[in-house]
């Protein structure tokens, strides 16, 4: 999750997606869910986040330009690089994500993207962390293409993938 706003404003199951305004009245975020617990067995108490308005207004106009948001999918589960994921690995990179599982028939299917693939950087861009991605491909739509810096089996390598449509829940 990123472009998040931290709130202290109430927010209970049933009224998520209700406005956050600013002392101005003006709308600067959606709020969207609250943190459960603070860490292991702490409960965390009126900590809430909120969408940031610059990133729920885009999507906002194409709904109702178009009745559907589009978004940029590969079709990948991954998880961040920490330090004893990568010695388990035996990758020499601090920092991206590791690749845990390849959706069948996705993006990352056919560019030949594997479980186990450390993603150092896309077009470029270092992944710090596992939110990196996601903040990277919004900057993008389905049918572009990406190179994804690929770390696997003690070589590195550029793998280009052709971004899809994501699939929509049902």
């Amino acid at each position: 999750m990123f472009n998040a706003i931290q709130t202290d404003a109430p927010i209970n199951p049933g009224n998520s997606g209700g406005a956050l305004v600013n002392l101005d009245g003006e709308v600067i975020g959606i709020n969207t869910l609250v943190a459960g617990q603070a860490e292991p067995g702490v409960q965390a108490q009126g900590i809430g986040f909120a969408i940031a308005i610059s990133t729920a207004k885009p999507i906002a106009d194409e709904l109702v330009s178009t009745g559907r948001a589009v978004h940029p999918f590969v079709g990948i589960q991954y998880g961040e690089l920490t330090p004893s994921v990568a010695s388990q690995l035996r990758v020499n990179v601090q920092q991206g994500i590791v690749v845990g599982a390849v959706q069948p028939g996705s993006p990352a299917a056919a560019a030949g993207l594997q479980p186990r693939d450390v993603v150092t950087a896309v077009d470029g861009q270092q992944l710090t962390d596992e939110s990196t991605l996601a903040q990277i491909l919004t900057g993008h739509k389905p049918g572009d293409r990406v190179t994804f810096h690929v770390v696997r089996g003690g070589g590195e390598q550029d793998v280009g993938v052709t971004l899809g449509d994501a699939p929509t829940s049902q």
